[in-house]
């Protein structure tokens, strides 16, 4: 899906590559810009979900950049058509449909744009990614986080990525973002925080925590997570959250649900505000099913209705209607 044909996205075009540059500067960071062939004709769309910034951006022209390093972001790259090729700290890599590369916020390099290259382009804040990995990984980010440049489209990992990617497209797409719920918004950081810290591999990732204590701990992990996401199903909480009022980090939360649940916690997470939702169509206080929807942090309602209707043997706009 292209970026750029979504009415909400925002777009900026120049033939002036300074002017593009300073553009793209306040999007993303200052880099220095040298033309390698004629026939510049930049754009560059923009959106957001939540912290994560979705940006499209192409030169109609072979470009350089080089930016130093990203500090505040982490920023991966997503080439739609072309290619690029980008020389780091590990070595260079041709960045395509196929290879995705994933530039840390500390990691110098500097990239060789060529003239038919659009890359999708996804930043991430630094502090948000620093919060994740403690989570997550249960370390203490003292250095900063360095990921392997290379991320293989695919894999199975990779493929699960280019999944992601075009949900968030399809959100932006069907909505404008500023009118989903926090409890949307939320999910979809969630999601792609996650999947980054758990399958792209980098300096943080020998911390994961495997162990489940075999002596009765995780039921309680699971009832304290329990309780937490019932007192709470209507606020916009993350994994992250649950798992901290679990007491335990999120890959032994996740575990200990597989194992005595036999689902996951944003699973469950998800049943209870089905519930919610059905509890306010039977009460039909004359809110849409599209209102109700979004209360409950369904942002889309073709899926909404299939799990609604999985769940309860009906689709929302007949409970709606008896």
């Amino acid at each position: 899906m292209d970026l750029g044909t979504l009415n909400h996205s925002a777009a900026f075009r120049s033939k002036d590559a300074q002017e593009m540059r300073r553009y793209v500067a306040g999007q993303l960071t200052d880099h220095r810009l040298d033309l390698c062939s004629g026939g510049f004709s930049a754009v560059m769309h923009h959106a957001s979900i939540g912290c994560l910034g979705l940006h499209q951006l192409e030169y109609g022209a072979s470009v350089t950049i080089d930016p130093g390093s990203l500090d505040d972001f982490l920023l991966v790259q997503m080439p739609q058509s072309g290619f690029g090729r980008v020389f780091h700290s590990q070595g260079e890599t041709i960045v395509s449909r196929d290879i995705a590369g994933v530039i840390a916020p500390t990691a110098p390099f500097r990239i060789r744009w060529e003239r038919d290259c659009r890359q999708l382009l996804l930043k991430i804040p630094r502090r948000k990614l620093e919060q994740a990995c403690t989570t997550y990984m249960g370390a203490t980010v003292r250095d900063p986080i360095e990921f392997e440049f290379d991320m293989d489209l695919r894999t199975p990992a990779g493929q699960n990525w280019r999944h992601l990617m075009e949900y968030l497209l399809n959100t932006l797409a069907l909505e404008d973002t500023q009118r989903l719920s926090p409890l949307a918004h939320a999910h979809m950081e969630e999601m792609v925080v996650a999947h980054l810290l758990t399958h792209q591999p980098h300096n943080y990732s020998h911390h994961a925590d495997h162990a489940l204590d075999a002596r009765g701990v995780a039921p309680r992990c699971v009832k304290r997570a329990e309780d937490y996401m019932a007192e709470h199903v209507s606020d916009p909480i993350s994994l992250s959250d649950i798992a901290e009022h679990a007491g335990v980090k999120v890959r032994t939360l996740c575990q200990s649900f597989q194992r005595f649940r036999q689902t996951s916690p944003m699973s469950a997470l998800r049943d209870l505000r089905l519930e919610g939702a059905h509890k306010d169509l039977v009460a039909g206080a004359g809110e849409s099913v599209t209102d109700i929807a979004y209360h409950w942090g369904f942002n889309h309602l073709g899926r909404f209705s299939l799990m609604y209707k999985a769940r309860f043997g009906e689709r929302p706009h007949e409970t709606l209607r008896r």
